[in-house]
C-alpha cells in the first residue's frame, strides 16, 4: 500500500496551482503539510459508492470483484 500513498501525495503535489491561493493556503496545501505518518493513516483509504448495491449503510465489501460474473 505503501506505493500508492506515495503516488496519491505526488499527484497531490503535481498541482502546486491548487495548493496556494492569493490569501493563503487551500485544502490541498495543507493536506500536503501533513506529516507522512499522519499522512499515510488518513489518506492510505480510498471509499466508493456502488450503486448497484441497495442500503449502502454498514454495507462494506471487501471485495472489489465481489458479485462480478467470473
Amino acid at each position: 500500500m505503501h506505493r500508492e500513498i506515495a503516488a496519491k501525495r505526488a499527484s497531490m503535489r503535481a498541482h502546486a496551482s491548487q495548493a496556494t491561493a492569493d490569501d493563503g493556503d487551500r485544502t490541498l496545501g495543507l493536506f500536503l503539510r501533513i506529516p507522512r505518518p499522519l499522512y499515510d493513516l488518513v489518506f492510505g483509504w480510498e471509499w466508493y459508492v456502488d450503486p448497484a448495491r441497495r442500503g449502502g449503510h454498514g454495507q462494506v465489501s471487501h471485495d472489489i470483484f465481489e458479485g462480478l460474473p467470473r
